[in-house]
């Protein structure tokens, strides 16, 4: 046999040791350990601790600017109330983490390193005072805009720390066209939240999936409700959705906590309104940050008003879908005007399907006036 094909004959039989070997269990677990490890610390550093109080005993900053709670400074409180004692002032010194246990808590995530912070509406909802705890350091903030609607607030800290951090918003679409988010897929949750006797210095991390994509979750109004009088309105998020549900949770109700991909970039933010009373058994639910509520969230950093889609059209009461007719339109309405007629079907909006009023109230109303 000539020498060249000697050669041939021993480099294939040498070829499988040549070959990359397959991975086993334990790479592909340890390599999630890492991806993991490295989404918590880049997202960690933007969630942070919302503490909010609605006690009267604060002092008023000056002015009437809506929103404008303004800080809190317990020497001058101690000053100007001779009678008060440390102890009142340490109570009220919500960047003392003493003093968390006699307010309410939750979560936000900072999404702009100028000091804008996400948070549900309902976490501050009535709030006298704010201070969000970031790893680090924290800040007292003023409630820079908010929408009872879709139940989001954007927090600004008067005095954001050195170094604050910002958490990237991850790619997230919905339904039948390529969705980047649906039932099965892996994600991370970071929240930072109190805990008796432990230092409030870093948030925690949680690995679960997405068990469901709701369309909506209504909320009845119970007397069990831990605030009946903030149950939603029928034109409420909640009602026309969608929402997450996932099982990545610390506790039940725990709001505003980050929902992450696998590359550490929001894609949804906590939420504890839907329905409880299931205990440790209730779901965890999440607005998914997708195009619709970011634009939301633009019109709020920029601290202005949310003004609603509105297309002025009437549907059956017991319409089932799987189209949306119309039973009327509103005389000089948007609809009219651009002569969208009585019995006239919606099929879609946007390439997105419309099955009931549910759909199109979500569509329109969350592509702004």
């Amino acid at each position: 046999m000539r020498p060249a094909a000697l050669a041939l004959l021993a480099l294939l039989a040498a070829a499988p040791a040549l070959l990359p070997q397959e991975p086993n269990r334990n790479d592909l677990l340890r390599a999630i350990e890492q991806q993991l490890q490295a989404a918590h610390a880049a997202a960690g550093p933007a969630v942070g601790c919302v503490v909010a109080s609605r006690l009267p005993r604060y002092p008023k900053p000056p002015g009437d600017t809506p929103g404008a709670l303004g800080g809190f400074d317990p020497k001058q409180f101690l000053k100007d109330n001779p009678q008060a004692k440390a102890a009142d002032a340490l109570a009220l010194d919500l960047s003392d983490p003493r003093a968390i246990p006699d307010h309410g808590f939750a979560c936000g995530v900072v999404f702009d390193d100028k000091g804008f912070v996400l948070t549900p509406y309902h976490v501050v909802d009535g709030a006298t005072k704010v201070y969000v705890h970031v790893a680090g350091g924290g800040s007292y903030a003023d409630v820079h805009a908010a929408d009872a609607r879709t139940d989001l607030a954007v927090l600004r800290l008067l005095n954001p720390p050195p170094g604050l951090r910002a958490l990237k918003f991850g790619e997230v679409r919905l339904g039948p066209d390529r969705p980047t988010v649906d039932r099965g897929k892996l994600v991370g949750e970071v929240a930072h939240a109190y805990t008796a006797n432990l230092p409030l210095d870093r948030p925690a991390a949680a690995l679960g999936s997405l068990t469901n994509v709701h369309r909506s979750v209504p909320i009845p109004p119970s007397p069990t409700h831990p605030k009946p009088n903030s149950v939603p309105k029928s034109d409420s998020y909640y009602f026309h959705g969608p929402l997450l549900e996932h099982d990545a949770r610390f506790r039940p109700g725990l709001s505003g906590a980050a929902l992450l991909n696998l590359d550490g970039e929001l894609i949804g933010l906590t939420t504890t309104a839907p329905p409880l009373g299931l205990g440790d058994r209730t779901p965890g639910y999440a607005f998914p940050l997708d195009a619709r509520l970011r634009r939301i969230v633009d019109v709020l950093r920029r601290g202005e008003e949310v003004e609603y889609g509105y297309l002025g059209v009437y549907t059956p009461p017991d319409a089932a879908g799987p189209v949306v007719q119309l039973s009327d339109v509103v005389p000089l309405g948007p609809a009219d005007q651009a002569g969208v007629q009585r019995n006239d079907v919606i099929t879609a909006i946007d390439g997105v399907p419309i099955r009931r009023y549910e759909d199109l109230l979500a569509q329109v109303g969350s592509a702004l006036a």
